[in-house]
């Protein structure tokens, strides 16, 4: 796969809502989730402190900014998925990686067949 099809398919990502990251730390992970209205909210692996930003897609860059954590200063994320991992330098130098996972499928009530079915 080229690299334009590689970023193409990040930025298409990124921009999905209902999406929760998963960025790899050496204390646990830590969730983020992307909401449709460009939010995100995210929990602290150890503390299960939470709190809620902005997020937006510029110049092929995820950019970040959360109200309370990282004194609410502006971080711009180079993104590159490879598989299941995206791998991210970040505009201060610090970089990791993560993992995307689909929201949950939610199962209705069975049909009268007896056969859930997925909404």
């Amino acid at each position: 796969m080229n690299a334009s099809i590689s970023r193409n398919k990040t930025r298409q990502t990124i921009r999905q809502s209902g999406k929760t990251v998963h960025i790899a730390m050496p204390i646990g992970s830590f969730p983020i989730r992307y909401q449709s209205n460009s939010t995100m909210a995210g929990q602290a692996p150890v503390s299960a402190e939470k709190n809620l930003g902005n997020r937006w897609v510029a110049d092929d860059h995820l950019c970040q900014r959360w109200y309370r954590w990282r004194d609410a200063k502006q971080y711009r994320f180079k993104l590159q998925r490879v598989g299941a991992t995206v791998y991210w330098p970040r505009n201060d130098g610090l970089s990791g990686s993560a993992t995307i996972r689909e929201p949950a499928t939610t199962l209705r009530p069975t049909s009268p067949g007896g056969v859930a079915s997925r909404s």
